[in-house]
C-alpha cells in the first residue's frame, strides 16, 4: 500500500504533541498487534496527511527493547505513509560531538542481537533490500533546508550504531564503537530503520546528543540527565521535525506542478492592496514564475508563516473577495478561458480543538483567531 502521508516518530523526550495542536488518536490493527497512532491530519495540507507515533508510548513505559518496531511500521505502511521522519536521543563517541548538539544520521551500524531481523514475517514473501544509502536523500535535505531556515545548528553526516539496552554502553564498548567508525550509539533507532525500508516508506532520523559515552567524560551517565537535555531541546526538535515535514510537501507540490502545464496555482491570501492595514483585501493566485514558499503551523512558536509573494496575516476580520483567474495559454500557444483552470473550493472550515478557523484551499490550511459567521463575507 503506498501514499503520500508523513508520519513522525518521537523518541526520548518526544512522547506528546503540545495541547495547541489538535489530534485524533486512532488504534491500528496489524499483523504484529495494535499500534495507536495520533493523527494530526487537521494541521496539514490536503491531499496529505501528518500522523505522530511516540515510539516509547505516550507515557514511555516501553523500553528499547520491548518496542513493537514492526507492528508501528506496519501501521504506518496500512496508514498510507510513505515518509518517516524520526528522532532519536544518543550518546557522543567523539569528544568534539556535545550534548545538545543535532547530528543527521547517514548511516548506521546495527548491532542490536535480540530483535526480529526483518519486517517479513514467517511465510511472507520476502527480497533483499539494498542500503547503500540507508537514509532518505530526499528527506535529509528537507531537514537540513528546514534548519537553515530556522537557523538550527545540523552536523550533517553522523553514523548510527545502535545497541540492545536499556543498560548504556561501557568504556570498551564506548572505544570499539568508535573505532568502527560510528559517531553516536543509541538503542532505538534500528531495526526501525530497517523495516521502514522493507515496507517501502522513506526515513531520516535527526540524533540528538544527550551525553558524552562512557569513559570520554569522568561523569557517569544518567537517564534523569539524559530525560533534563530532551526536555530542553524538544522545542527545537519539534520545529525543525515539523518544519522539514512542510518542507517536504513544498518540493512535492512544486515538482507536481512544474511537470503539469496547466496545473492552478495555490489561492493564497494577498494583501499587495491595502497593506496599511492587517486586512486581506484580495485573493488572487499566485501569479509569479517560481512558486512561493508554503507557511506552516508551527507549534513551538506560534502560527508562523514562510516568507513569499504574499502576505500571511492573522486578523479577527478577514474580507474574502476573490478575483477572477487570468486567461492561460496551453503548451500549443492557444489563449484558452478562465475556466480552463479552476482552484480548489475556498471556504471556511471549523478547526476542533484549535480555536481558529481555517481558511483551506489546495495549499495548506492557514488558521487565524475564530470569529463569528456574521463577520465573514
Amino acid at each position: 500500500m503506498s501514499g503520500n502521508n508523513i508520519a513522525i516518530i518521537g523518541g526520548t523526550g518526544f512522547e506528546s504533541l503540545p495541547p495547541e495542536i489538535y489530534a485524533d488518536e486512532i488504534v491500528v490493527e496489524t499483523r504484529f498487534g495494535n499500534v495507536t497512532v495520533l493523527s494530526v491530519s487537521y494541521n496539514y495540507v490536503e491531499p496529505y496527511k501528518l500522523y505522530f507515533l511516540p515510539r516509547h508510548g505516550s507515557d514511555h513505559s516501553l523500553a528499547p527493547h520491548q518496542i513493537n518496531y514492526r507492528g508501528n511500521i506496519a501501521a504506518l505502511q496500512q496508514l498510507e505513509v510513505d515518509s518517516i521522519f524520526a528522532s532519536n536521543a544518543v550518546g557522543s563517541l567523539r569528544t568534539d560531538l556535545l550534548p545538545g548538539q543535532f547530528a543527521l544520521l547517514t548511516d548506521f551500524i546495527d548491532y542490536t542481537r535480540a530483535r526480529p531481523l526483518s519486517f517479513f514475517g514467517e511465510g511472507e514473501v520476502w527480497k533483499h533490500t539494498d542500503f547503500s544509502i540507508p537514509y532518505s536523500d530526499e528527506l535529509r535535505k528537507a531537514i537540513m533546508q528546514a534548519a537553515e531556515n530556522s537557523g538550527i545548528s545540523l552536523l550533517q553526516q553522523a553514523t548510527y550504531l545502535c545497541c540492545d539496552g536499556p543498560r548504556f554502553e561501557s568504556p570498551a564498548e564506548v572505544r570499539l564503537f568508535g573505532s568502527w567508525g560510528a559517531d553516536v550509539v543509541g538503542m532505538t533507532g534500528l531495526p526501525e530503520a530497517i523495516f521502514a525500508r522493507e515496507a517501502g516508506i522513506q526515513y531520516a532520523a535527526l540524533a540528538i546528543v544527550t551525553n558524552l559515552g562512557a569513559g570520554l567524560t569522568s561523569e557517569p551517565v544518567d537517564h534523569n540527565e539524559v530525560s533534563r537535555l530532551m526536555r530542553e531541546k524538544l522545542p527545537e526538535v519539534r520545529e525543525l521535525l515539523l518544519a522539514a515535514a512542510a518542507q517536504l510537501v513544498e518540493s512535492r507540490v512544486i515538482k507536481r506542478d512544474s511537470t503539469s502545464p496547466l496545473s492552478p496555482s495555490p489561492i493564497l491570501l494577498d494583501s499587495s492592496q491595502g497593506r496599511g492595514d492587517d486586512t486581506v483585501d484580495n485573493l488572487s493566485p499566485c501569479r509569479e514564475t517560481k512558486r512561493p514558499k508554503m507557511g506552516f503551523a508551527n507549534p513551538a512558536r506560534g502560527f508562523r508563516g514562510r516568507e513569499s509573494n504574499a502576505n500571511i496575516v492573522q486578523n479577527s476580520q478577514l474580507h474574502l473577495t476573490p478575483t477572477p483567474l487570468p486567461s492561460v495559454r496551453s503548451s500549443l500557444g492557444e489563449e484558452q478561458m478562465q475556466d480552463t483552470v479552476t482552484p480548489s473550493p475556498l471556504r471556511a472550515i471549523e478547526q476542533p480543538g484549535r480555536g481558529g478557523r481555517g481558511v483551506r484551499c489546495n495549499c495548506f490550511t492557514f488558521t487565524v483567531p475564530l470569529t463569528p459567521a456574521s463577520n465573514w463575507h
